[in-house]
């Protein structure tokens, strides 16, 4: 009934490319999933903290050879969940209720 998600291909991606957390969370936005406003706001606290993880990953999975381009693409990244999640949470909360 809903679509599988495979989550090692979705880490694999992530070590890869962490913005790719983006596209993971809006097809999560998208899924028909009972209780999702929970995981929503707890994503939007939790997004900076798995960011930073995933960014010590990835650093060490290239030897921390990563480009000063991708860090600050990461960097916007980090900064689009810390402040758009929560808005986005809230707007998610209204229209529910």
């Amino acid at each position: 009934m809903y679509p599988r998600l495979d989550f090692r291909l979705i880490l694999e991606g992530m070590l890869l490319d962490p913005g790719d957390m983006l596209a993971i969370i809006r097809v999560l936005y998208l899924l028909p999933l009972p209780g999702k406003l929970p995981f929503l706001l707890l994503s939007s606290l939790l997004m900076p903290l798995v960011m930073g993880l995933l960014l010590y990953l990835n650093l060490q999975w290239m030897n921390q050879k990563l480009a000063w381009g991708q860090l600050s693409s990461l960097g916007m990244d980090l900064l689009l969940f810390h402040w758009l999640m929560p808005v986005v949470a809230r707007d998610l909360f209204n229209m529910v209720h």
